[in-house]
Formats: structure tokens, sequence, C-alpha cells
């Protein structure tokens, strides 16, 4: 409790304006062809399997309220390398206008993954935010993923791949990336305010 009533008067004094949360997201590739199931000769198959996964991508996503920020689309799971080149990526995005996506003082929020923590990562990290843009990176309190604004944008992505199941199976990552870039700044700004930082 003592965490989560730090974190709220720390983001509560933040303009919602600076706030870019990260969050990490996998997704399984299903296919329908494969059917498998357990039964005593003689007898009807039950606990049919009707999915069996190809493949796991790993998103990793960094949201404001304005939109998505970065993205990437990884194959396999992430780590605290892969975490750094992100952001090494992030820092030089630029919206339409040509300015720095992640501006000048901004605040970087994210979850307590273990490598998030790790020894040589979150120094890095710190680091390069503040030299890059004299950004702060800031933890979310443990067991309060609700203060995530990218757990909105997954649960909207994951939707869109549910409904284009034949599109997901066969081109995962076009689908993904089309998901992400249908997330406006009007669903952004709805997410910010499901999360309380409107």
């Amino acid at each position: 409790m003592e965490k989560l009533q730090n974190y709220i008067a720390e983001v509560s004094a933040i303009d919602f304006n600076r706030l870019h949360f990260f969050d990490a997201s996998s997704v399984v590739v299903t296919s329908g062809n494969l059917s498998r199931g357990h039964s005593a000769v003689g007898k009807p198959a039950f606990e049919v399997q009707r999915y069996a996964s190809n493949a796991t991508y790993t998103v990793n996503l960094l949201h404001s309220v304005n939109g998505i920020s970065h993205f990437n689309i990884l194959r396999g799971p992430s780590n605290g390398l892969e975490l750094l080149q992100f952001f090494e990526e992030a820092l030089e995005q630029v919206d339409a206008l040509e300015n720095p996506v992640v501006k000048i003082n901004d605040v970087i929020v994210m979850d307590n993954c273990g490598f998030h923590h790790g020894n040589d990562v979150e120094p890095n990290l710190r680091d390069m935010l503040h030299d890059e843009r004299r950004a702060h990176l800031i933890y979310q309190p443990p067991y309060h993923p609700c203060f995530n604004t990218c757990k909105q944008c997954f649960h909207f992505m994951k939707t869109v791949l549910r409904r284009y199941t034949t599109y997901t199976e066969k081109y995962t990552e076009l689908c993904i990336s089309d998901a992400l870039q249908m997330i406006t700044a009007g669903h952004s700004r709805q997410f910010f305010k499901f999360c309380g930082y409107l």
C-alpha cells in the first residue's frame, strides 16, 4: 500500500502530457488445422486441443496520451538488451511536426518485470534517458497493472488479432502493426481516463 500511495502521489504531480508508458506483451500465433485429444481405445476423444502454437512474438510498446509513441515486434521473448535497444530507437522517433516523441523532462513509467531492474539494465536505461532527454524513469507499484495504459492498447490489439484470424495466422507481424496503428489519440485519451490519469 505504501508503494501504491507513493506512486499515486508522484504521478499526480506530473502533467499527463509528459507521461509515456512502456510494457511488453506476448502474441502466440495459433492455427486450427491440428486437433488432438485423449481417450481410451474405442471411446470418443475428450480434451480436444483445437489450436496448436506455431510461433510466439513479443510486442514492446511505448504509449502516450497522443497515441503509440513507438513499438517493435520481436520473435520470441524480450530481455534487458532488447529493452535498451528499444529505448535507443524510441528516443530517435519524431512526430508529424518533427518534434521528438520523448521530450525534455518527460517521464517513462514501466512495470517491475525482473530484467527491468537488472544490474546493468536499469542504470544504463536511466543514464540513456537522462543524457538524451533529461527524462525520468519511474516504476509502477507492484501488482497494479491497471495503472499502465499499454494494457488497454494490448487489449485493443488482441481484439483485432482475434477478429482477423486468417490475416493473423499468415501475416502476424503485419496484423500486429496494423492493429496498433488503429489506436488513435482519441483512444489513447480514453485509455488514460480509464487508468485514472485524466
